[in-house]
């Protein structure tokens, strides 16, 4: 599989800092209705929840062990849908990420990747902290390409053998760690979400913000 080095190459968009929660103020003014219950960890980690005057929902869009386990299976049921929630769950650990720009495929082959730059966080919600913790990233977003399919910062990549979501590349560069940091921690520095750089997890879900 692809190392860190390989990818770290192909990014070439700048880091903003995203622990500046009125960044997010834009698109969170038209969100209503109630949450549920099981969300709240999510936005706490994503270091949102305190900017919401009124309470959201979420929907489920994706389950890889309900809807198929392929990169077209998670795409075919997300479609054009923003403001979307990737959770992995692998052992005891639970994170992903936030993509306010969803997935936008390449226009034409599918084989080759499109990037753009979107607002992302990374977020753990169990096995890394004592409580679930937003953590920096790049922005941007990488869809398509003959290898990996869907890479979200310079941090996380699924369907890394160009199939199965469930295949996953992932560290978060030593600069970004957060120094309460409980989980694995490479000879680098690097924090590795996963448990291992390269693994397969249990099951990958996407949800969006309604």
């Amino acid at each position: 599989s692809v190392r860190r080095d390989e990818y770290r190459t192909r990014w070439r968009v700048e880091t903003i800092e995203l622990d500046r929660p009125q960044y997010c103020q834009k698109w969170l003014k038209n969100f209503g209705r109630v949450l549920p219950t099981d969300t709240t960890p999510v936005l706490r980690a994503l270091g949102l929840r305190s900017l919401f005057e009124n309470e959201i929902t979420t929907r489920s869009l994706y389950r890889s062990d309900e809807h198929g386990t392929s990169f077209d299976n998670m795409v075919e049921h997300v479609g054009d849908q923003e403001k979307l929630l990737v959770v992995i769950y692998k052992d005891s650990y639970v994170f992903g990420a936030y993509i306010e720009g969803g997935l936008q495929l390449p226009q034409e082959d599918l084989t080759k990747s499109h990037e753009y730059e979107t607002f992302v966080r990374l977020f753990s919600l169990n096995g890394h902290f004592m409580k679930p913790k937003p953590i920096r990233c790049r922005k941007g977003v990488r869809v398509g390409g003959a290898d990996e399919k869907l890479g979200v910062g310079e941090s996380l990549w699924l369907a890394t053998d160009g199939t199965d979501i469930r295949r996953c590349h992932q560290y978060t560069p030593k600069r970004y760690v957060p120094k309460e940091c409980m989980g694995k921690i490479d000879e680098d520095g690097d924090a590795i979400l996963g448990g291992e750089l390269d693994f397969m997890a249990d099951r990958v879900e996407v949800l969006c913000l309604v």
